[in-house]
């Protein structure tokens, strides 16, 4: 069952989220994901994703997210993280990055 993964990472800013989303999707969209958003929240941000599962998600911030929220020298996890399993998802064609 796909999961709705929130996560809030006060410690990023929306213009270092920018940066950091460059490296980790580099290779393009990550194995098992379905939707990634992200949104300014008190000068942090916070993520709503799409997973065909945990393990599909917990790959992909071991494999990508962890090591370029390093370079950066972003310390802390995310807060208020929540895994729910997916009811219903309407998508409609939207795909860029606001800022950068």
């Amino acid at each position: 069952m796909p999961l709705v993964i929130t996560a809030d990472f006060p410690s990023v800013t929306p213009s270092l989220y920018v940066e950091t989303h460059r490296g980790a999707m580099s290779e393009g969209r990550p194995d098992g994901m379905i939707a990634h958003c992200c949104s300014e929240k008190n000068g942090g941000i916070s993520v709503v994703d799409i997973w065909e599962s945990k393990e599909h998600f917990e790959a992909f911030v071991q494999g990508k997210v962890a090591p370029v929220l390093q370079q950066h020298n972003v310390e802390g996890g995310p807060e208020n993280l929540t895994m729910t399993e997916l009811i219903n998802a309407d998508a409609f064609e939207y795909k860029g990055t606001v800022l950068g």
